[in-house]
């Protein structure tokens, strides 16, 4: 049910909501740009690196991969989500050195816009699988059982972790382990998710400059 203006108000009350509009939009600033510094901070602090100004408006590529669990998950399908996607093996010394607080994290960020994808390189099941249960680790893992996902996103060297914004779009990549229990990196996820990323990320500006949406590997976008 709408609201019902006489003819001779609508000029009036569409002034009035230009005006609330615009308050809105000058209180909500200081919070947003609060939010973009805070956040890129944070990226700072953890050594995530952002893509390149003329970048920062690409999608990451879409894939479907087998889970350990046995169903298939595709990147596309969790758009709503921040998507920590790392790639790893069991053979990589600070894979598994990372393995345990990536675990952390995904415990903390439970119940939120949130979802760690961990993509295995090339190894069987039945190897992958103690892997998972030696270390309890109770995040998806996915099977890239030839590389096909590993090339696409030019992931050779190991781990490398991306994080995708809930748009599908590339946020920052962090290469080498990191300490993903850490207070700083729980505090980056939990704002990751629970704003959109037009309010914390400076890609609708970059996008405006840089033209249209591109859709590449990191390899090209780092």
């Amino acid at each position: 049910m709408g609201i019902k203006v006489r003819p001779e108000w609508r000029p009036r009350f569409n002034t009035v909501l230009y005006i609330v509009g615009w308050a809105a939009i000058t209180l909500l600033l200081p919070a947003i740009t609060h939010a973009r510094e805070d956040y890129r901070r944070l990226f700072s602090v953890l050594g995530i690196v952002e893509p390149p100004v003329n970048r920062r408006n690409v999608e990451a590529k879409d894939f479907t991969l087998p889970s350990l669990k046995g169903k298939p998950i595709s990147l596309k399908s969790l758009r709503g989500k921040v998507v920590f996607l790392n790639f790893w093996a069991t053979w990589c010394p600070p894979c598994r050195f990372e393995m345990p607080s990536m675990e952390k994290l995904h415990k903390n960020m439970k119940g939120r816009d949130f979802i760690m994808l961990a993509v295995n390189l090339k190894e069987s099941r039945e190897k992958v699988r103690k892997f998972v249960n030696k270390y309890e680790l109770t995040f998806e893992v996915l099977l890239d059982f030839k590389g096909d996902v590993q090339r696409k996103y030019g992931a050779f060297s190991i781990p490398v972790t991306y994080i995708i914004g809930q748009d599908g779009k590339f946020l920052g990549a962090a290469r080498g382990p990191r300490d993903w229990a850490s207070q700083e990196s729980t505090r980056l996820f939990k704002m990751l998710s629970r704003f959109k990323r037009s309010a914390i990320h400076l890609s609708a500006v970059q996008s405006r400059r840089a033209g249209s949406t591109h859709h590449t590997s990191p390899g090209a976008a780092y």
